[in-house]
């Protein structure tokens, strides 16, 4: 029998670094989906087609599905927000979602699949389904929760699919999928969809389906690196400033330092949490300097790059250059992972009403009544120590 190094879990997220074939927490937190009594035994679904789910398994042979239901759901992070949805709220609309699989070569692009879903709306469709055996949902540190899965035998559109005129013109273009990937983005096209209509392999000069959990943190990376380019030639701001919020049990905390960009992201997971089963609080840092590149494998995985986008678009939108020292702070409350949507939302939240100060010394006040926890990850910074701007 294989021991795993719990505090190894921390930084894994369910890649499978121990190497076995599964993640014992991920099965261990997989719950089973009521919808199934409403379909157990049947070979056929006929419903809405939400998501594109491309499987990074057995690559560059791979499972694509789409993720169907019989139902109307609420599927979008934004609305889940706004509708106050708790986790219980968005694990039953997720868990109605049957994902319909087949495998493909990644160059697999003529396919009814990825047409049915990067529609502009759920297309109602028929799909013959080979009967589903097991009730697991799927849970997963950067997508959102998902029903089970089965193989898909045959898809008929009962209403014509609709794919953004927008896309359909990149889809044609010649250029870079960096390049497409940002111009979606200028565009105001849906965020949440550019990582799926990059997945479904439609961006690009070599045009390749890309898997789905690698597509998320691509178009925060990519995002990123124009906006941190932009955010490079304005001038700092003349001050500093505090910001707080929360989502789901997930805490924000940052501080901005009139510094050339530079971020640092910390993550304290507090005991008995989805990725911590020890009794200590556990905590993990990952760090750029504006002369750097950001970490290839950042030990907080995709959360880095979803949080340093919410603070770099609030940068481009004030026009300011500046540093990050940003910790997260996971409570019990998070019980089940949802992706890193509820970091880059939680980080955006944050950035909507920040508290502002004349000097360090100002902001260093008030933190010690307000939060030590920031307070010393500042005192820890090495974005401190890189700009030297105070002693402790």
């Amino acid at each position: 029998m294989k021991i795993i190094d719990r505090k190894k879990c921390l930084i894994c997220k369910g890649r499978l670094w121990c190497g076995l074939k599964y993640c014992p927490i991920i099965l261990k937190k997989s719950i089973k989906a009521k919808v199934l009594k409403k379909i157990e035994n049947k070979d056929s679904i006929e419903g809405f087609s939400y998501n594109l789910f491309v499987s990074r398994y057995n690559y560059p042979r791979i499972p694509i599905g789409v993720l169907t239901s019989s139902d109307k759901l609420v599927n979008h992070p934004k609305d889940w927000i706004q509708n106050k949805f708790t986790i219980k709220d968005i694990v039953f609309n997720r868990v109605n979602l049957i994902n319909a699989k087949k495998s493909t070569t990644i160059v697999g692009l003529d396919n009814p699949i990825i047409e049915a879903a990067l529609s502009k709306r759920p297309t109602y469709v028929y799909i013959k389904i080979k009967k589903i055996k097991t009730n697991l949902c799927r849970f997963y540190p950067d997508y959102y929760p998902m029903g089970p899965s089965t193989r898909l035998l045959e898809i008929e559109f009962l209403e014509e699919p609709k794919i953004p005129r927008i896309v359909e013109k990149l889809y044609y273009d010649q250029i870079k999928a960096e390049d497409a990937v940002y111009k979606l983005y200028e565009k105001d096209f849906d965020f949440y969809k550019i990582s799926e209509v990059l997945s479904g392999g439609l961006l690009g000069i070599n045009k390749r389906l890309v898997p789905t959990r690698w597509a998320i943190t691509a178009v925060d990376s990519i995002i990123g690196k124009k906006l941190k380019k932009e955010v490079m030639q304005y001038k700092l701001a003349d001050k500093y400033m505090y910001f707080e919020g929360s989502l789901l049990g997930n805490y924000i905390f940052a501080v901005y330092i009139p510094y050339p960009f530079s971020f640092e992201y910390t993550e304290i997971w507090m005991p008995h949490t989805t990725w911590n089963l020890t009794n200590r609080i556990l905590k993990t840092t990952d760090h750029e300097f504006y002369f750097t590149q950001p970490p290839k494998e950042p030990k907080s995985a995709g959360a880095y790059y979803a949080a340093r986008l919410a603070f770099l678009e609030f940068l481009k939108k004030n026009k300011i250059n500046g540093s990050f020292v940003v910790l997260r702070v996971i409570t019990r409350d998070y019980y089940l992972p949802l992706g890193v949507w509820v970091v880059r939302e939680c980080a955006r939240k944050a950035t909507e009403n920040p508290i502002s100060f004349n000097d360090m010394s100002d902001l260093i006040t008030f933190l010690r009544n307000r939060n030590k926890l920031i307070l010393n990850m500042l005192e820890n910074s090495n974005i401190i120590k890189q700009t030297k701007l105070v002693e402790f």
